[in-house]
């Protein structure tokens, strides 16, 4: 079965004029939503998985742990977990329109706080 990396074609997604993924996938149909990163052996510091209409996720069986990011419909940032560990269950975000699901330490390096604002770039 094929990872995420299958689920889209890729795009950059900034803060500001700082590109902070410059391979994000995009997860939108319910196989994609549901299977999320299981099945993939690692993510690079430069990719990450947006799950559109999710606002809780889990690491079961998963092999390492991730950054989650919490957005709302404009994607300002209103929650965040470092390090979400394997066999994890996130918050359930009640804000949160999305989530954004990176490798464990994206959330530090690129400085990434509550009430920042991603955007996508163009297609």
């Amino acid at each position: 079965m094929a990872d995420f990396r299958s689920y889209s074609t890729p795009r950059s997604l900034f803060k500001g004029a700082q590109c902070v993924l410059s391979h994000c996938y995009e997860a939108t149909g319910l196989c994609h939503r549901t299977k999320g990163l299981l099945g993939s052996k690692s993510i690079s510091q430069d990719e990450g998985l947006l799950i559109l209409n999710c606002n809780s996720v889990h690491t079961f069986f998963m092999a390492y742990p991730i950054d989650v990011c919490f957005l709302d419909h404009t994607f300002k940032v209103v929650r965040k977990v470092d390090a979400l560990n394997p066999f994890r269950l996130s918050p359930w975000v009640f804000k949160a329109k999305h989530v954004l699901e990176a490798s464990s330490g994206w959330l530090e390096t690129h400085r990434i706080q509550v009430g920042d604002h991603l955007k996508w770039s163009a297609e």
